[in-house]
């Protein structure tokens, strides 16, 4: 709460999902996008859970002006700071 509550600070949006976790040869991208930003993110097994993500904000124009790539091992019940200078991506995953 204290993020969404900072006035320096501006929160977009959040989403969540129930899904299962493939092995990466069968895992597929989910794609989302809004008028200001955009995701495609990708969970998976190989030994451990991965994630790829790639996300991004718009300009005023719909075209892509920042942009971050993740490629990385991640844990069940984990918070995630992926950061920009210009913006981040907060992730948990959680079985249930």
């Amino acid at each position: 709460n204290q993020l969404i509550n900072d006035k320096s600070k501006t929160f977009l949006e959040s989403k969540s999902w129930i899904q299962t976790i493939p092995k990466e040869e069968s895992s597929k991208f989910i794609y989302y996008s809004s008028d200001d930003y955009g995701f495609l993110i990708k969970l998976y097994k190989k030994r451990f859970m991965h994630i790829e993500l790639d996300s991004f904000l718009k300009n005023e124009t719909n075209k892509i002006n920042k942009f971050i790539q993740i490629n990385q091992r991640v844990f069940n019940e984990e918070i995630y700071l992926f950061d920009h200078p210009y913006f981040g991506v907060i992730l948990s995953i959680n079985e249930i």
